[in-house]
């Protein structure tokens, strides 16, 4: 598992209505053994496999393991020559002698420990740089988004230093956080070496896709001592380099020289091997379905000093649990009404080449494939279950979903799926819906040789098991047809970021939120009006109150401050609430109390769009507490747009007459269009033409909330794809404007 997949979001645990434990139907799962997968997990982590590196001498061996416990566990072979294995090429690795060297520290020349202080990133390559270390942020290169972390700062045979993270502005940078990205824009920017910082340890094992290596450039991970060796004497701290980097790119340069070496030489191609086994489905209609489950079984093998990194929990825990679910299910003689795979794959942690290798080439027609599960690094935590994308799959996960009971779904998390270092990532892009499930809680000793089978726990185990073993269960045994050709606009629609701009009646909230959450759970924000004609300012603090206490009942509901805030969860599984109050009532209330309320936690105003504009102290209240105002319909906000300039601006549009023209393009105004379905295409485009792609939200939500079986948004996006779209223009006008507008809203 990459560094990027070892975190996931917000813990949100969500409750669910109360059911049978697991659902009907054979229950197979709860005879899941979790000392036999301790056990399988203790046989994959040994020495003799040498960390399981794909390639590698130990890497074939534990295939070769893997394989024989799928047919001793009664699965057939599942490749396309008739066997279990599928092969990928994989290039060799030998690392040779390295050093990293800071010369100049204030307490004199320091060499560093490869392995603790440093861990190289293996790629081909032999280089030696000698230069002023000079530390480049996030180190993204994205001027046409407003984040360049170069800018005004000579990195021209210097060493880049990479903090690497993300802008908290709400918008989509997967992209660019990614080493493809980060790695060639310092390379491109003139960087003799690359040094990648990521956590208090320096972790080993991270690759580079092959179309980004370079072989006269040496890169590496580094520790916290490292760079905060760097910043001694600069005057800052990493605690506060972080903070600036919140606020905008800030290059630094150090004013110390390291002294960076490495030799790590390619060999010849080698190969790797994917484990592929399978039940054949048992419905005449249905069994031409499947559901493929995986974890991937490979480690990083050795470093360059031959230490072994045996990844007991990353992820030999996650190959030990697939192991057993395939053993517990034959055992309990589970027919499937469709056709279940099981796939351990290898080269995970050398660029996903066996998922990518499977997915570009499946045993069996693509277009049968409707669900993908991926469990990833199940040993560690406290024995509950995180699971992310679920959406993505339908009804099926909702059905499994609303059986949980109520000990279950308290051991439960569940998250919006983000991140590119899984196994699920190459399924995702061509379109397939994808679930991704670990063991909740702390993952401790990630890509470390202390990543020992001593601490994985049975529970951590046994939570991953019983609870993906049940839900691999509901999606093979649902009873009605899920392959509608609509895989990839559900998972589009799955990842939108949606707020419910109906405004509803605070008290009734706690009728309102469960059902909101009952569809498919990507409504993140809904707009609640706090106030009425006749209300004091106290009377809507108390409205305020009362929300946030709706929130502290029920774990899966928040109420946010503001609605800038609000972007740093609009993927969650969650409902936010954004308490909006009239402009109306902010006038007659005063400048001072608007002020106030928006201090406590408003998240801005709605205007009726028509009559006398809204008086400037009110604008500057809102302004100023980096609230917006939220025009309804009508003509009169674009005099309003002129005359408060610094006043973010949503604009409701009510598809009566023409779509409306565009404010300055300088200013924060985004175009929300309403629809029901793909009747509305049309008016989408029109909008899209006048006011251009990153100025226009799309608001599906009705659509959503209708239920599950609603085909009509997913028509639309597939309106969408049909007539040209790529998938990053429909996220954009379904969500990522919308927070990209909340985080400049700040």
């Amino acid at each position: 598992m990459s560094h990027a997949g070892r975190r996931v979001g917000l813990a949100i645990c969500l409750v669910f209505l109360a059911r049978g434990a697991w659902g009907a139907g054979e229950e197979w799962h709860r005879s899941f053994d979790a000392s036999a997968a301790w056990r399988a997990d203790s046989v994959l982590a040994s020495a003799p496999y040498e960390g399981r590196k794909s390639g590698t001498q130990g890497g074939r061996a534990a295939e070769e393991w893997i394989a024989a416990r799928f047919a001793a566990a009664g699965l057939r072979p599942g490749a396309r020559d008739g066997g279990y294995f599928q092969s990928f090429p994989v290039i060799g690795f030998e690392a040779g002698k390295s050093k990293l060297v800071l010369r100049d520290s204030p307490f004199g020349r320091i060499s560093f420990v490869e392995g603790d202080d440093y861990a190289l990133l293996l790629t081909p390559a032999r280089g030696h740089a000698s230069a002023e270390a000079v530390i480049v942020g996030f180190g993204i290169d994205a001027p046409e988004k407003g984040r360049d972390d170069y800018e005004g700062i000579d990195l021209a045979g210097k060493v880049a230093v990479i903090l690497r993270g993300r802008p908290e502005d709400g918008r989509d940078w997967d992209r660019e956080y990614r080493r493809t990205h980060t790695f060639t824009a310092a390379v491109l920017h003139g960087a003799a070496a690359v040094l990648y910082w990521q956590g208090r340890e320096a972790a080993a094992g991270a690759a580079l896709e092959e179309s980004a290596y370079r072989a006269d450039r040496p890169a590496a991970y580094v520790s916290e001592r490292v760079v905060d060796l760097l910043l001694r004497e600069t005057g800052w701290r990493l605690e506060d380099l972080q903070e600036k980097l919140k606020q905008g790119p800030f290059p630094l340069a150090t004013g110390k020289r390291l002294e960076f070496e490495i030799d790590v030489r390619g060999r010849a191609r080698e190969a790797g091997r994917n484990v592929l086994g399978m039940i054949r489905g048992s419905d005449p209609i249905l069994g031409s379905e499947v559901v493929l489950i995986g974890a991937h079984h490979d480690h990083i093998g050795r470093d360059g000093g031959g230490r072994v990194y045996p990844g007991a929990n990353d992820n030999a825990s996650g190959t030990a649990v697939l192991m057993e679910m395939a053993r517990a299910a034959v055992a309990a003689g589970w027919t499937p009404r469709r056709t279940v795979y099981f796939a351990a794959f290898g080269g995970e942690e050398q660029g996903l080449l066996g998922a990518r290798a499977l997915a570009a080439d499946l045993p069996f027609d693509s277009t049968r494939l409707i669900a993908m599960i991926n469990m990833d690094m199940a040993g560690h935590g406290d024995g509950g279950l995180g699971v992310a994308g679920g959406a993505t799959v339908g009804p099926a996960y909702f059905a499994w979903r609303g059986g949980l009971d109520s000990a279950m779904a308290r051991s439960f998390e569940e998250h919006q799926l983000r991140g590119e270092g899984s196994d699920f990532v190459p399924f995702v892009e061509r379109g397939v819906p994808a679930i991704s499930a670990w063991s909740r809680g702390d993952h401790n000793r990630y890509h470390d040789i202390e990543d020992r089978l001593r601490f994985v726990k049975r529970e951590a185990l046994a939570g991953v098991g019983r609870g993906v073993g049940s839900l691999l269960q509901a999606l093979a045994d649902h009873p009605e047809p899920l392959r509608d050709g609509l895989g990839r606009e559900r998972s589009l629609r799955a990842q939108a970021a949606q707020v419910a701009f109906d405004p509803v009646d605070a008290a009734r909230m706690g009728d309102l939120a469960r059902p909101s959450l009952d569809g498919e759970g990507r409504i993140a924000g809904r707009i609640v009006r706090v106030d009425a004609a006749r209300e004091t300012a106290t009377e809507i603090l108390g409205h305020l109150g009362r929300l946030r206490g709706l929130a502290e009942e029920r774990e899966w509901l928040q109420v946010e401050a503001g609605f800038s805030g609000a972007a740093e969860g609009w993927g969650e599984l969650r409902l936010t609430l954004l308490p909006f109050a009239s402009v109306a009532s902010l006038e007659r209330l005063g400048y001072d109390a608007a002020r106030s309320l928006c201090a406590a936690g408003l998240a801005g105003a709605i205007w009726n769009g028509e009559g006398a504009l809204p008086p400037a102290p009110v604008c500057d209240a809102l302004a100023r507490e980096g609230r917006v105002l939220l025009a309804e319909g009508g003509g009169a906000w674009r005099e309003l747009a002129t005359r408060e300039p610094d006043l973010p601006m949503l604009v409701l549009y009510d598809r009566a007459g023409d779509t409306p023209a565009p404010p300055d393009s300088g200013r924060a105004a985004l175009l929300v269009l309403p629809v029901d379905g793909a009747g509305d295409s049309t008016i989408v485009m029109e909008a899209t033409a006048r006011w251009g792609e990153a100025r226009v939200h799309v608001d599906i939500t009705k659509g959503l909330e209708a239920g599950v079986r609603d085909a009509e948004t997913l028509r639309f996006v597939g309106w969408l794809r049909a007539r040209g779209w790529d998938e990053e223009r429909i996220a954009r006008v379904l969500g990522r404007n919308l927070a990209g507008f909340a985080g400049a809203a700040r």
